[in-house]
């Protein structure tokens, strides 16, 4: 079952953060962040029988307009060592190119990014080196949700193909994945953070369940989220959060 959108499969998961919403927001309102924020550092760790152990340490930089200017990341694969990442953006501040290197700094991979006339990414490509790794096409309202996305081999193959559906709010409410039938409905709360997800298989049975829990700050922005599956926590989230 595929849950979750991928640039690439041999890399792990090169996530649309969050799923892209285009740019009728800022950067900062598409992560749901409220007030001016000018920095996030995001620790995730995993967590079994009680114990935690971190898995990587991503910082996101925004300017005063809201829109990612930078954005680093450190896994335990690597020890913690940040890679660096170079952007290319257009005239109107989309990034076109990304380029993300390895622990020696020779480059790993390569995306390129197309948008619309208002600014929504409608197509990437990834490249392992100069080897064409996927390619995808988005599709979106005229309130710039993303609403279909397609994942391609290089071979042309669809491996991905989902479909969202949103609430008034604009919270991610349903996702189907097109191909193998998997249903993910989700539950917020008045500040859009996701306090419940489950996933239905192609007979409509339940399949898996979450929820989760959160501290936030003042701004209404949590700083801490715990993510729990079968009533165990498997999961913790923890952002330090800076702003102008």
């Amino acid at each position: 079952m595929k849950l979750y959108n991928v640039f690439s499969l041999g890399i792990g998961v090169f996530a649309a953060s969050n799923i892209c919403l285009g740019q009728c927001m800022s950067d900062r309102e598409k992560e749901n962040l409220k007030g001016q924020v000018k920095q996030v550092q995001w620790i995730g760790s995993s967590s079994q029988n009680g114990i935690s152990e971190k898995d990587f340490i991503e910082s996101y930089y925004y300017n005063q307009k809201g829109d990612l200017e930078n954005y680093s990341y450190a896994g335990k694969a690597d020890g913690f060592v940040p890679k660096k990442i170079d952007y290319e953006k257009d005239k109107i501040g989309n990034i076109i190119s990304e380029k993300r290197y390895d622990s020696s700094g020779e480059l790993a991979y390569h995306l390129i990014f197309k948008y619309d006339s208002i600014g929504n990414e409608i197509a990437s490509r990834l490249y392992h080196k100069l080897t064409l790794e996927s390619y995808s096409e988005s599709s979106y309202n005229t309130k710039c949700q993303l609403t279909e996305y397609k994942l391609f081999m290089p071979d042309s193959s669809l491996w991905l193909w989902n479909t969202y559906s949103y609430d008034n709010n604009g919270n991610l409410i349903q996702t189907t994945d097109e191909l193998e039938l998997f249903v993910t409905k989700s539950v917020f709360d008045l500040l859009g953070n996701e306090l419940e997800t489950v996933e239905y298989d192609m007979e409509g049975e339940i399949y898996s369940s979450k929820y989760y829990e959160y501290v936030t700050d003042p701004r209404g922005n949590w700083i801490r989220k715990l993510s729990y599956e079968n009533d165990e926590l498997f999961w913790i989230d923890e952002r330090e959060i800076s702003y102008y």
